[in-house]
């Protein structure tokens, strides 16, 4: 760290105070009967988070310059500004130091915004310090600006968020160092993330203090309105969408309220087939509503319809409100100036009134827009919902009457859980759609489509189903990110890779997403999914519970319900003895929960799992090396990487190479070719990479085995 650097470059604490430290590994004894000791959650965790340093260019000037007491009053109103506006955007000042501030989007929750959020804070500040900077050279003659760096990255935190190490942080300081003042300066990660909805000047790779290569810069011009999803292509969604529209013909026939729920995961097109829906039927008052995860009033959507239905506008006065209710009410409502204060009411126009009263003036509401023509109603993510406003969307479904009205609620599988009665179909559910991901089929079609080509790579269309399970969004951001990083290109043959298919990565947008995801889930579920991933995509039930905190065994089964439920989780209907298999319902979930462990954690349970599946492997029926080794190979690279380059890492890698030798021998010895060669190079690496390879092994050997 230089002398003159703000923030520590390993944590981003003030300059002078200690960082954060890394605990010694611990690792518990094995009971005597060779069954593995349960470990509790950890209390650190590896996430990805968004940073954000900014401070004020030629403040030291100005310091020296002016009374102490001008420069505190000009540091006060820039230190409450950042306050405001980083807390308006939903992020948490971490530190303040002098002039320098750091801010964080991503505790306590990681978000799939984080970025998007932390680029939109730093222009307002740029925004917010304008007034500021010309204030202090009005007054003072002095010329101040204001440099903001951002940066996207994995960092390990720990459970109270209370210190943050990773050289993200330091290259967020460093990009703020680099930045020239009134600018917003992000590195690629932040980009990556972001490029959908920022225009960006790529300024390419520039040297910064304290790092050893190069870093891409990308200096921001302005925010865009993000990309609609109705520019993507719509395929293979031709039965749900039938689905949808005979619930809607159903309830302009009898003019009745009816409820569609759809639910899916986040991408898999929710929004999109309500908006092909809306096409489809182009006769209906169309309005779109949305519940916001930020929170926001209970009946927050309520006034977006008042607003889209009325014409009621926020900074109207309440005469204005009522006048603008009222004209929709129209002069034929029998109890017109009562229905009119009780809308009013929700804009702040009138005092609150009674659950009843407000449930009566939606309902109302309905009957009187339908009167003339269908409504349809499209409420977005309900699962963010306030509980009272999933009962008025039950109320409306069971009272509104001689009304073609149809309400779309689309959610995420938590729906489930959260309320039960939406996810029923019944007296008051219409239909319910469960959206899956698209076939490989589709989703080729998909591609090839928002690609503009016939037919694909053939490296392409085998990387597709695996990298994106058929999700919509990730098709389309996967796509992207090949096109944009050049990995993809048009030839006058067509499109061909550049590269392996095998490194690519998934798009940084998936890997937060899916984060978000995990990280949401109750703590319980959040632990559990988390041991299941060091597993593996598949699971034995028994694998989980062995290595998890005692407990009553009802919670894991109480556990493994909800996340079958949330679509975290699913049966295989296969079985590991007695015990179950189970699998990630998308294995990027899986990826995104794995990513989350320490790696010092990771080396326990892997070796934890595979001494379990040693014990329990050896009263079935099979060979089961190459999954025993594979944990002993993970736990052996964790230790690599982490530098524990000892004799226990030796002794883990030792174990790993017999156990892939004894199963590709045996491969061989069943002429199963393909399967002994693919066990062959970790074989080999294990003893080259050893100290002091097993007795009686020596690569050479090992490798001119492998290939016989």
């Amino acid at each position: 760290m230089s002398e003159s650097a703000k923030f520590c470059d390993r944590c981003g604490a003030a300059a002078g105070a200690a960082a954060g430290e890394v605990d010694k590994p611990s690792f518990r004894d094995q009971s005597a009967e060779g069954k593995v000791t349960p470990i509790e959650a950890a209390a650190a965790v590896r996430k990805t988070i968004t940073v954000l340093f900014c401070d004020l260019a030629g403040s030291t000037g100005f310091g020296e310059a002016v009374d102490a007491e001008a420069a505190r009053e000009a540091i006060g109103r820039y230190h409450s500004m950042v306050q405001a506006t980083v807390d308006a955007h939903d992020g948490v000042v971490t530190k303040f130091i002098g002039d320098g501030v750091m801010a964080v989007f991503g505790i306590p929750e990681v978000g799939e915004d984080d970025a998007d959020r932390a680029v939109a804070t730093g222009l307002a500040l740029q925004a917010g310090f304008d007034p500021i900077g010309r204030h202090i050279h009005d007054r003072y003659g002095f010329d101040v600006g204001l440099r903001v760096g951002i940066n996207t990255g994995e960092v390990v935190i720990d459970e109270q968020d209370a210190d943050i190490v990773g050289d993200a942080l330091n290259t967020a300081a460093r990009l703020e160092a680099a930045c020239s003042p009134g600018r917003v300066l992000v590195g690629v990660d932040t980009w990556r993330l972001t490029r959908s909805t920022v225009k960006y000047e790529v300024l390419g790779e520039v040297s910064v203090r304290g790092r050893a290569g190069p870093v891409e810069t990308f200096q921001v011009i302005e925010e865009t309105p993000r990309e609609d999803d109705a520019a993507a292509p719509f395929v293979s969604r031709d039965v749900e969408l039938a689905e949808l529209r005979a619930v809607y013909d159903r309830a302009v026939a009898e003019r009745q309220a009816q409820i569609a729920t759809v639910i899916g995961a986040p991408g898999v097109g929710k929004t999109r087939i309500a908006g092909q829906l809306a096409l489809a039927c182009g006769e209906a008052l169309h309005v779109d509503l949305r519940c916001e995860r930020s929170g926001s009033a209970t009946f927050a959507p309520v006034i977006e319809l008042l607003r889209v239905t009325c014409g009621v506008d926020s900074d109207q006065g309440p005469a204005d409100a009522l006048a603008a209710i009222g004209r929709i009410v129209g002069d034929s409502e029998v109890d017109r100036d009562r229905l009119i204060d009780l809308l009013g009411s929700f804009v702040g126009a009138t005092s609150a009134r009674s659950t009843e009263e407000a449930f009566f003036a939606v309902r109302r509401l309905l009957e009187i827009l339908g009167a003339s023509r269908p409504v349809l109603l499209v409420v977005d993510d309900i699962q963010w919902a306030e509980p009272l406003f999933l009962d008025l969307l039950e109320h409306l479904a069971e009272w509104v009457s001689d009304a073609p009205v149809l309400i779309v609620a689309l959610a995420r599988p938590e729906i489930r859980e959260l309320r039960a009665s939406l996810t029923e179909r019944g007296r008051r559910i219409s239909v319910v759609l469960s959206l899956e991901g698209l076939d490989a089929r589709a989703t080729q079609e998909l591609a090839a489509r928002l690609l503009g080509a016939e037919s694909l790579p053939a490296e392409l269309t085998a990387l597709l189903p695996e990298s994106t399970a058929g999700n919509p969004l990730f098709v389309r951001e996967l796509v992207r990110m090949l096109v944009d990083d050049g990995v993809v290109v048009r030839t006058e043959d067509g499109w061909q890779m550049t590269v392996d298919a095998e490194a690519v990565e998934v798009p940084p947008t998936i890997q937060s997403l899916l984060a978000a995801r995990v990280e949401r889930m109750p703590p319980a579920d959040r632990h559990f999914v988390e041991l299941a991933s060091v597993v593996g995509s598949e699971f034995p039930r028994g694998a989980v519970g062995a290595i998890i905190e005692p407990g009553d065994p009802s919670e894991i089964e109480a556990t493994i319900e909800r996340l079958r439920r949330r679509d975290v989780i699913e049966p295989t209907g296969s079985y590991w003895g007695d015990e179950p298999i189970f699998r990630f319902h998308h294995v990027l979930i899986r990826d995104a929960a794995y990513r989350r462990i320490l790696k010092r954690s990771r080396v326990d349970l892997h070796v934890r799992v595979g001494e379990w599946t040693e014990h329990t492997a050896a009263e079935l029926v099979g060979e089961y090396e190459a999954t025993i080794a594979f944990h002993y190979e993970q736990a052996h690279q964790c230790r690599t990487e982490l530098g524990l380059l000892d004799d226990e890492t030796d002794a883990i890698g030792a174990r790993a190479a017999a156990l892939l030798q004894t199963a590709a021998t045996r491969a061989l010895e069943r002429d199963d070719l393909s399967a002994a060669g693919s066990l062959a190079p970790s074989t080999t690496t294990f003893l080259f990479t050893c100290r002091t390879p097993p007795q009686g092994m020596t690569a050479m050997e090992t490798m001119t085995t492998m290939i016989m």
